[in-house]
């Protein structure tokens, strides 16, 4: 599952993706539900925004490991005035903890836009 989160809101879930596609399956409905290939065969994971901010599609190669089943958070930060994106790589969380880690609830080198 793919799945947006805020940070500012503990990991509650939003809707920030008008279509999520991994390898050359596309979903436009959450939730964003995917089988993934084999262990260590790369995958293209393309995330298509809402685009309230203009930020631009990202995407990203992941790779599943023997780990894969947990959960993983990809923590990537948009800079609306360089419309560019800022990817700090995959967190992994605990399976007793669904919570976001403090590292994705406050990333280093949070720019504040206001």
């Amino acid at each position: 599952v793919i799945q947006g989160v805020d940070p500012f809101q503990n990991g509650l879930p939003a809707s920030l993706f008008k279509s999520v596609k991994v390898a050359d399956k596309e979903r436009n409905v959450e939730p964003y539900c995917f089988s993934l290939p084999s262990v260590g065969e790369k995958v293209k994971v393309e995330l298509r925004w809402q685009g309230h901010y203009r930020e631009p599609d990202f995407d990203f190669t992941y790779e599943p490991s023997a780990h894969s089943a947990e959960s993983h958070y990809l923590n990537i930060i948009f800079d609306p005035y360089e419309r560019r994106w800022k990817n700090d790589g995959v967190v992994p969380v605990p399976k007793e903890d669904v919570r976001l880690p403090a590292s994705v609830l406050q990333p280093p080198g949070l720019l504040s836009y206001c």
